[in-house]
């Protein structure tokens, strides 16, 4: 008799490594702030109490490219010294986000 495959033996094959979308700085308290989508978040399987996320940032204004190791703390937000802190507020920026190597 043939095995058949299920839906969650196909899950189990494949992991999607990063996910990339366009996003907008706001202001909050006159720091540069933006969100990880919560999708993104579950796509990519991050447990934000306990794992650092690797965060790839493009400005579109300029085309210059920022990298970090982030930690979320309360929520999906980006804000602590890092990347937001080399951001302007009212920013449009392309990010792709994807597991930390290593957890800081």
């Amino acid at each position: 008799m043939p095995v058949l495959h299920s839906p969650s033996m196909k899950r189990d094959r494949e992991q999607v490594l990063s996910v990339t979308f366009l996003a907008t700085t706001y202001d909050e308290k006159g720091r540069a702030r933006f969100n990880v989508p919560k999708q993104a978040v579950r796509l990519l399987h991050i447990n934000r109490k306990r794992e650092a996320i690797h965060l790839d940032v493009t400005r579109l204004s300029s085309g210059e490219q920022l990298n970090s190791e982030e930690r979320m703390k309360s929520g999906t937000e980006i804000y602590r010294p890092g990347i937001a802190e080399k951001l302007k507020p009212r920013e449009q920026i392309i990010v792709r986000v994807s597991r930390a190597l290593r957890s800081k």
